[in-house]
């Protein structure tokens, strides 16, 4: 429900029912509107609009072209980006997945959960698809959809604190640094977080003198890679979804992404996104 922090090495837990509870250690892992960071980093900035929505659409295995299973699939259109996937394996059932990018100056609710009205979201993301332009596979995908979210995307600064300095409480995940979707990097890096929080919390007592020294050791290796992919998300979710009669306009976004394909860097950019080590 809450976090309660006053200084002193220690914060308190509110739950729903009214019980407290003081740990050694508040580990704030609770994503994007983490009451952990509310509680304990109370001066952070309040999020800011991108520009741009993202609606992803889940539809039966088999809607994409046969033997594109293990192949992601991309477009570039006017004003909007997009890509197609499958998911699932042998021990669980298979899923096609649409995700469309789009620029709107509109901000509306943020992750707001699975549509309760499939048809006008249907209706929607059809007519973004045709609007921009992309080819019959994600239109049919679009048809074929059961399921349809759709979320605001807003920008969060990465904060410049991650623990509260008395090894009271620590941040981890999207409370610490807010990854935009392009890179689709939020819950990778959360994992990277946790794991290198564990190594730094197992050498108290050896490496670390105490646990505030081990907070701060496992900033200090966390805190640049996120910051940086984090940057590049949100550089490249400006870039996709570029218009004709924008600035720096379609144009300059496809030459950008031919060019830097050609030289390597956007496989570069990617690989970095995904090789990013703990």
């Amino acid at each position: 429900e809450s976090v309660r922090y006053s200084g002193g090495g220690s914060a308190t837990l509110v739950f729903e029912d009214g019980t407290e509870d003081t740990p050694d250690l508040v580990v704030g892992c609770d994503g994007i509107s983490s009451v952990v960071k509310a509680g304990c980093f109370p001066d952070e900035p309040p999020p800011s609009y991108s520009g741009v929505k993202v609606t992803f659409a889940v539809a039966p295995a088999g809607t994409r072209p046969a033997g594109s299973e293990n192949t992601f699939h991309q477009w570039l259109g006017d004003g909007a980006y997009c890509l197609s996937a499958s998911y699932g394996g042998a021990a669980g059932a298979r899923h096609d997945m649409l995700a469309l990018c789009y620029a709107d100056p509109v901000a509306k609710t943020e992750n707001a959960g699975w549509a309760d009205d499939t048809s006008e979201a249907k209706a929607a993301c059809a007519e973004r698809l045709r609007a921009a332009a992309f080819p019959a596979e994600v239109t049919a995908l679009c048809d074929q959809a059961e399921r349809f979210y759709e979320t605001s995307v807003f920008f969060r600064q990465p904060s410049k604190r991650w623990s509260t300095g008395d090894g009271a409480a620590v941040l981890c995940g999207d409370a610490a640094h807010a990854m935009p979707p392009f890179l689709g990097q939020g819950a990778n890096q959360a994992i990277l977080d946790a794991y290198r929080l564990a190594c730094e919390l197992k050498q108290v007592g050896g490496e670390h003198a105490n646990v505030q020294s081990a907070l701060d050791a496992y900033q200090a290796r966390r805190w640049w890679p996120t910051t940086r992919l984090l940057l590049n998300s949100r550089i490249l979710g400006f870039l996709e979804t570029q218009s004709q009669d924008g600035l720096p306009g379609a144009d300059f976004r496809d030459a950008f992404f031919f060019t830097t394909g050609k030289l390597g860097v956007a496989e570069f950019v990617f690989l970095d996104a995904a090789t990013v080590r703990a």
